[in-house]
C-alpha cells in the first residue's frame, strides 16, 4: 500500500529534504520521485512503497525537470482556472524556463533517417514536457493542439517549423468531418537551433509541422494541458488557394 493518499501528498514529499523519515521505516534518502518515469496516477501513487523500498536515483537532468514542474504548477493551476487567461504571457514564461535548462545527454545516432522517437521526461499535472529526437529528414506532419498549449525548445541539431491559424470559426472547423474542408493560414516558417523556441497557444499558432535538419535534432516539448481529453488531430494540407498563396484548403485525417 502507498504511504501517499493524494497527488499533493505525493508532490509534497517529492520536496522533503534528504534523509527525513516520512513515516515508521520510511526514509527518504534523496528525492526519489521521478515524474517522467510514471505515466499515471495509479503508478504515481505507488511510487513511494513501505520499507524495504526500491529509491529511484534522480540524476542533474531529472532534477531540473522536476524543479522546472514544481515552480511552473502553481502558475499553470491559474491560467487554467482564468476566465480570461493570458496564454501569451504564460507561454512566454515557459519558453524563457525551458530555455535555460541542460540540454538532454542523448542525440539520434541510434534512430534510424526519416524516424523519430518521444519520450515522456516529467509528467505531472497539468503540465507534461517530453523529450522528442528526430533523425535526419524525420517529419511530423500538419497537426492542431486541441486543449493545451505548448513550448518547443530546440536543444541540439536543427528543426524547421511551420505554424498555422484556422481561418474563421475554430471551433466550427473543429467539428468538421473528415471529408470536410476549412481553411488555414501559414503564419511562419523558421529554423529552430539550440535555444531557439517556438510556443503555441490554443487558438494561436496552434497548428505546426516539423522537419529535422542534416543532423538530426533533439527538442524539449512542455505542454500545459486546460481538459484530461486534451489530444492533437493530424491535419492534411491541401492547395494554395488561388491569389491567397499563404492560405490553404485542408480536412482533419480522423481515424
Amino acid at each position: 500500500m502507498s504511504w501517499f493518499d493524494s497527488f499533493e501528498e505525493l508532490e509534497r514529499a517529492s520536496r522533503i529534504s534528504p534523509h527525513c523519515e516520512v513515516a515508521p521505516g520510511v526514509v527518504v534518502v534523496r528525492r526519489t520521485f521521478v515524474f517522467g518515469a510514471l505515466a499515471a496516477g495509479a503508478a504515481l501513487l505507488g511510487a513511494c512503497q513501505s520499507a524495504p523500498a526500491r529509491l529511484v536515483q534522480l540524476d542533474n537532468d531529472e532534477h531540473a525537470l522536476e524543479d522546472f514542474v514544481h515552480a511552473l504548477r502553481p502558475r499553470a493551476r491559474e491560467l487554467i482556472a482564468s476566465a480570461a487567461p493570458d496564454e501569451e504571457r504564460y507561454l512566454a514564461h515557459v519558453a524563457r524556463s525551458l530555455a535555460r535548462l541542460a540540454p538532454p545527454k542523448v542525440g539520434v545516432d541510434d534512430i534510424a533517417a526519416g524516424n523519430w522517437d518521444m519520450t515522456s521526461r516529467c509528467r505531472f499535472p497539468p503540465i507534461a514536457v517530453f523529450e522528442m529526437r528526430l533523425a535526419a529528414g524525420a517529419r511530423l506532419e500538419l497537426h492542431d493542439h486541441r486543449d493545451y498549449n505548448g513550448v518547443l525548445s530546440c536543444a541540439r541539431g536543427s528543426v524547421r517549423c511551420g505554424n498555422y491559424d484556422i481561418v474563421g470559426d475554430i471551433a466550427a472547423a473543429r467539428a468538421l468531418e473528415k471529408d470536410e474542408s476549412f481553411e488555414v493560414l501559414k503564419l511562419a516558417e523558421v529554423t529552430l537551433r539550440p535555444g531557439d523556441v517556438s510556443t503555441l497557444s490554443r487558438s494561436a499558432r496552434n497548428l505546426h509541422e516539423l522537419e529535422a535538419g542534416r543532423d538530426g535534432a533533439v527538442l524539449y516539448d512542455a505542454f500545459t494541458y486546460f481538459d484530461t481529453k486534451a489530444r492533437s488531430y493530424n491535419v492534411a494540407l491541401g492547395a494554395a488557394l488561388a491569389n491567397a498563396p499563404d492560405h490553404f484548403e485542408a480536412h482533419w485525417q480522423r481515424a
